[in-house]
């Protein structure tokens, strides 16, 4: 147990993406112990089975809470990923097919309340200033009372809505729309950061009386960051076995650019390199020159830029065939 959580010491930061089967204790332990040691996370789990391969053979389809047992590991680190299903207003379109012309498919896009399409505004390193980014069958995100800090990083509009699991997938819910009226949850945390010193979940537990097991009952400072959408950072693969670059739509034949910029700022700040995450952020402004002062000073700004610089140049030019004939002669 302990080779490998000196094993996983080895990075500053671990990605859990996408798990599908329930962890064991001896998985949680070995996670734990290794945030206890100031290893960072960075969590894309989902907080319900859904899947658009659910759909292609049938129009609906049920999605269900999905069981990791990691409820108590998040509980205790100060989050809820609920088993629940965000529907937005403003969300990404998929194509349906709407009828046929000589035999042949005629496809249209319509909007799918399922697929969130996420613009953040919140002032962080992380989220700031980042395009549109995917979701694909997100839940929403509770925070828990704890010493721990919480900064929520991602949320989904103001015009969304959640339906706890089991709920019903339906392509009908295209045709037939929910009212307008009834997306009035608004801005549901979907990714959210945590810092500050852990407690372990196998605190006051019995554990292997074995000297070689070094536990670790508090964390020094760490961080961690989860996200309920295990497809984030997934990369769509067409028949050929050709891999799409991430936050690809083929429908739309356009990237969502935002979807690996958060991943990539997510790394940076949770290994610390705050400063490539700001420089990825940062905001160049250009101000506008004062007209009446470029009209005042027209011959001066065109001596200072165009002819002072070839003086200079002719000047050091000089001087340096002076200095060589000098030292040659």
């Amino acid at each position: 147990i302990q080779k490998k959580i000196e094993n996983l010491k080895k990075y500053k930061a671990i990605i859990i993406a996408k798990p599908t089967i329930p962890f064991n204790i001896l998985d949680k332990y070995i996670i734990d112990q290794y945030i206890m040691h100031g290893g960072r996370a960075l969590w894309l789990v989902d907080g319900i089975k859904a899947s658009m391969d659910s759909l292609q053979n049938k129009k609906s389809f049920i999605a269900k809470k999905n069981i990791l047992n990691l409820d108590d590991l998040f509980y205790n680190y100060g989050l809820k990923i609920n088993s629940n299903l965000i529907e937005d207003k403003r969300s990404v379109q998929i194509p349906l097919v709407t009828g046929y012309s000589n035999n042949l498919p005629q496809q249209s896009l319509y909007t799918w309340i399922y697929f969130p399409l996420v613009s953040s505004k919140i002032n962080h390193p992380i989220s700031n200033k980042l395009e549109d980014i995917k979701f694909r069958f997100t839940s929403s995100i509770d925070t828990l009372k704890n010493s721990v800090n919480k900064t929520i990083l991602l949320t989904s509009s103001k015009q969304s809505r959640s339906t706890p699991a089991p709920i019903k997938v339906s392509l009908n819910s295209i045709k037939f729309p929910p009212p307008d009226n009834t997306f009035k949850n608004g801005e549901l945390p979907i990714a959210l950061l945590l810092e500050g010193k852990f407690k372990s979940l196998f605190n006051n537990r019995i554990i292997p009386k074995n000297n070689s097991i070094n536990f670790k009952n508090e964390s020094s400072f760490s961080k961690i960051i989860v996200v309920s959408d295990g497809d984030l950072g997934k990369n769509n693969v067409s028949n050929k076995g050709n891999i799409y670059p991430l936050g690809y739509d083929r429908s739309l034949n356009y990237t969502y650019t935002g979807n690996k910029k958060f991943l990539i700022n997510s790394i940076h700040y949770l290994c610390d390199e705050i400063e490539l995450t700001k420089l990825r952020t940062k905001e160049i402004e250009l101000r506008l020159l004062d007209k009446d002062k470029v009209k005042l000073y027209k011959r001066h700004i065109k001596f200072f830029n165009i002819l002072l610089p070839i003086i200079i140049i002719l000047v050091f030019t000089l001087l340096l065939l002076a200095i060589k004939k000098r030292k040659y002669e």
